[in-house]
């Protein structure tokens, strides 16, 4: 299970279909592979958290409100796409069955350009713990 997005969250975005195909790097299976998709989760959770490491939030998020937890949910499910995409290593002009890759490059790039706009902070703040806050940024247990 993801830190902020989950296979739900693919499927819902780019369809479940897409996600079992891209998954499937043989075409053998007719059910999406949930390790890769778990892998590219975890690819795209990388990328971010490493955008981000060396910025003003503490890593891994912890969200003070939803928009902020949906943002970076979305961010990870186009990376995790991207990935699953490439691990394919599909031509889609060689494929006509395949969709064109373009709007997931276009998506990549727009995501990969918000992430930039959101590390500055000059322009947009997410809404979440900063690295000098004391507020813990996981599960604390009182006993």
């Amino acid at each position: 299970m993801g830190q902020y997005a989950v296979e739900k969250d693919l499927t819902d975005a780019y369809g479940t279909i897409n996600i079992r195909d891209w998954s499937n790097r043989d075409n053998q299976s007719t059910s999406i592979d949930t390790a890769t998709v778990d892998v590219a989760v975890r690819r795209g959770e990388s990328e971010i958290n490493n955008q981000f490491r060396r910025g003003i939030y503490a890593i891994p998020f912890s969200f003070s409100d939803t928009d902020a937890q949906e943002t970076v949910k979305e961010w990870n499910v186009v990376l995790a796409v991207w990935w699953l995409f490439k691990f394919r290593k599909v031509n889609s002009q060689n494929n006509p069955k395949e969709p064109r890759t373009n709007f997931l490059k276009d998506d990549v790039a727009r995501v990969r350009a918000e992430m930039k706009d959101y590390l500055s902070g000059q322009l947009r703040r997410l809404n979440a713990a900063f690295v000098e806050d004391d507020h813990p940024t996981a599960p604390v247990f009182v006993t």
